[in-house]
C-alpha cells in the first residue's frame, strides 16, 4: 500500500484514493466517502459485520476498529433516515468524522446521543459554513459538537445554533475569552453551550453585553455569584490579588454588579447565581447553577476544579446534567473522569462494544466487555449501568457502590438502577 493511499467504501466495494490531509495526520484507515452516506443503512450494516469479527482490546491501537465502533453508535442513535436524507452537507460531515477518530469518539461517548437525530443535521449545517476552522482547530470541533447537541436538546433551530457557535468562535480567535477556553473538554464546552439555550439569558446580544461588562479571571465569577459574600470577605488568592484584577472586580462586581442585579431583577440568590453563571459562560468559563427551593450556588470551573459561590446543601440539583443526572456529585465525577481522559476513552470503547454485543444478543460476551470497562475506569458510571443490564451480579455491582462511596449522589443513582 502506497503512502498516499486511503481506503473508502464505494458502491459496496473497498477502493483506494489519495488523501493528503490524512497523510499529514499520519493516518491510514478505512473511510466512507461523501456519496456513500446517501445509503446510511448500507454503511451501518457494513460496520456491524466488521464489528462482529473484530477483537477490541483495552489498549486498542486499531484506529479503524475504534472508528467503526464510535461511528456505529452514532448511526444507531441518529437513525439511517436522518443521515441518508441529510444531503451533501451531511455526507461531508460524516466523511470528516471518519477521518478524525478523536472528534468522532468524543462525540459518540460524551454527547447525549438520545438527541443525535436532531444534533447531526445542526452540526452538518455549522460544518457547511465553518469547515476550515473546525478541521484545523480542535477546540472549535468540540465547540461545534457541544452547540449542536445542546441546541438539539433544547429544541432550537440550526440558524440559532450557527449564530451561537460563531459568537464563541470569534471571541476565541480574538482572544476575548478566558485563557483556558481552548483546553476545555467537550463536557465543559457543553456547559458553555447550555447557557446559550437558557430562555432568560440566551441570545448573542445578551452574551456580548456580558462579555463587555463582566470580563473577570475565572475565580472572579465565583465571587460574582454572591456579591454580598464577596464584599464581606474581600479579594482572596494570588490569582485575584493583582491590581489589574482589582480594577476589573471593582468596576464589575462592586461598582456595576449591584446595579446590574437590580436592573435585571436579580433579587434572590438563585437569580444572582444564574447571572454569574451566564457572565462566566459568556467569557469562556464553564459555570452552572445548583439550587433547591431556598438556596443556590454558582459552580465555576477554575483551573480544572469546580468552585462554588455558596456551599452545596441537601436537595440541590444542577442546571445541566452529566450522564443524564443532575446531582452535583455528577459534576465532580465528570471532572475526575476528564482528568484521566485516556482511561475514560478506553473504558468507553469497551462499554460501547458491550452495548453493541448485548443488542446483537450476545449477553455473555457483552458482560465480559462491561467488566473490562469498569476495570479500566472504575469511575465510568455509564459502564456500570451497562454492566448491570448485561447481567452483573449483586456482588459485582457492590464493587461499583464502593467506588462511588465518596460521591453519595452517584451511588444513590446507581442503587436506583439496581432496584429497577
Amino acid at each position: 500500500m502506497g503512502a498516499a493511499a486511503a481506503v473508502v467504501l464505494a458502491d459496496g466495494e473497498w477502493e483506494w484514493r489519495d488523501s493528503l490531509r490524512r497523510i499529514a495526520r499520519g493516518e491510514e484507515i478505512p473511510a466512507f466517502r461523501t456519496n456513500a452516506w446517501s445509503d446510511a443503512r448500507a454503511v451501518r450494516e457494513t460496520l456491524a459485520e466488521r464489528l462482529l469479527t473484530s477483537e477490541l482490546s483495552p489498549s486498542v491501537e486499531d484506529r479503524a476498529t475504534r472508528r467503526d465502533l464510535a461511528l456505529y453508535a452514532l448511526l444507531v442513535a441518529a437513525g439511517d433516515e436522518v443521515i441518508s436524507q441529510g444531503g451533501e452537507d451531511m455526507g461531508r460531515l460524516m466523511e470528516e468524522l471518519c477521518l478524525d477518530v478523536e472528534w468522532l469518539e468524543e462525540m459518540a461517548y460524551f454527547c447525549p446521543l438520545a438527541h443525535a437525530d436532531v444534533a447531526l443535521p445542526i452540526l452538518a449545517h455549522i460544518y457547511r459554513f465553518e469547515k476550515k476552522r473546525m478541521v484545523n482547530m480542535p477546540a472549535h470541533r468540540r465547540l461545534a459538537s457541544a452547540v449542536a447537541f445542546e441546541y438539539a436538546r433544547s429544541g432550537m433551530d440550526k440558524e440559532k445554533a450557527l449564530k451561537a457557535y460563531l459568537l464563541y468562535a470569534a471571541g476565541g480567535q480574538k482572544h476575548l475569552l478566558n485563557n483556558g477556553y481552548e483546553k476545555l473538554s467537550l463536557w465543559e464546552m457543553s456547559v458553555l453551550a447550555a447557557r446559550l439555550t437558557d430562555a432568560t439569558w440566551s441570545g448573542a446580544e445578551t452574551l456580548t453585553w456580558f462579555q463587555s461588562n463582566n470580563r473577570l479571571p475565572a475565580r472572579g465569577y465565583v465571587m460574582l455569584g454572591n456579591s454580598l459574600r464577596a464584599h464581606e470577605r474581600g479579594l482572596f488568592g494570588e490569582q485575584v490579588g493583582s491590581p489589574e484584577f482589582q480594577v476589573l472586580y471593582r468596576d464589575s462586581a462592586e461598582g456595576g454588579a449591584a446595579s446590574m442585579y437590580e436592573a435585571s431583577g436579580c433579587s434572590t440568590a438563585r437569580d444572582r447565581a444564574f447571572y454569574a453563571a451566564t457572565a462566566a459562560c459568556a467569557n469562556g468559563v464553564p459555570a452552572l447553577v445548583a439550587a433547591n427551593d431556598s438556596e443556590a450556588s454558582c459552580l465555576v470551573h477554575v483551573d480544572g476544579q469546580w468552585e462554588y459561590s455558596a456551599p452545596l446543601t441537601e436537595g440541590m440539583t444542577c442546571s445541566w446534567s452529566f450522564f443524564g443526572q443532575n446531582h452535583p456529585d455528577f459534576v465532580k465525577l465528570a471532572s475526575a473522569m476528564g482528568k484521566e481522559l485516556d482511561r475514560t476513552l478506553s473504558s468507553s470503547r469497551m462499554a460501547h462494544m458491550g452495548q453493541y454485543l448485548y443488542g446483537a444478543g450476545n449477553a455473555p460476551l457483552a458482560h465480559s466487555y462491561f467488566r473490562e470497562a469498569v476495570k479500566i475506569q472504575p469511575l465510568n458510571y455509564v459502564a456500570w449501568v451497562g454492566y448491570l443490564s448485561a447481567g452483573a451480579s449483586n456482588e459485582e455491582m457492590a464493587e461499583g457502590l464502593k467506588v462511588f462511596a465518596d460521591l453519595p449522589g452517584v451511588a444513590a443513582a446507581l442503587r436506583a438502577q439496581m432496584a429497577q
